[in-house]
């Protein structure tokens, strides 16, 4: 027997079927959870914004009419959460200071992270984690619109398409700030990398 498709899970959901719902959560958690630990760079707070989005959701599972896919969706709750939290922190002067070392680990039942590969040397290892954390440190000195659309793309996959839906906007727009977010990165870590 297969794995129900996610229309299947919404549809049983939208009838009150909670393991239904418990289905789509542990589908979808992780990669939301990623996503929102890569815009605001701070674990506890991506954690919280994760199950604010799931609670969201379930609140708001009856009224989805499937014009988007689920995740376009779950996304575009997360990104208004987000902002939201960012534009809170911002007025109140506080700043996200997470750290990349924070740890990130799957909730159970989520797919884990592939296993480094123990052959490389341990200065190897330290260059490539000295150059990612330049590259993250570059990416969150990006304003939030080119910020997200950024962790979308290029982290998440998402298509052109799912990127203007969840950030309503145009699609030329997008394009616009991935293409000024890649420029604005090649600048920050010109001579560094």
């Amino acid at each position: 027997m297969s794995d129900p498709t996610d229309d299947e899970l919404i549809q049983r959901s939208q009838q009150g079927d909670l393991q239904a719902f418990d289905g789509l959560v542990l589908r979808h958690q992780a990669r939301l959870f990623n996503f929102l630990y890569r815009l605001l760079n701070h674990y506890e707070e991506a954690k919280e914004l994760t199950q604010e989005t799931l609670v969201r959701a379930f609140r708001g599972i009856k009224g989805f009419r499937g014009e988007a896919m689920f995740s376009t969706w779950l996304y575009t709750i997360a990104t208004n959460l987000a902002r939201n939290r960012i534009r809170q922190l911002q007025r109140t002067r506080n700043v996200i200071a997470g750290s990349l070392d924070d740890p990130v680990s799957p909730e159970p039942g989520a797919p884990a992270h592939d296993a480094p590969d123990p052959q490389p040397s341990a200065a190897g290892l330290i260059e490539a984690e000295e150059r990612e954390r330049l590259v993250w440190a570059a990416v969150h000195r990006l304003e939030e619109p080119y910020r997200t659309a950024v962790i979308l793309r290029d982290l998440q996959g998402l298509a052109y398409e799912e990127i203007a839906t969840i950030c309503a906007c145009a699609l030329g727009t997008v394009k616009s700030r991935l293409a000024r977010a890649r420029e604005q990165l090649k600048r920050l870590l010109e001579g560094i990398l």
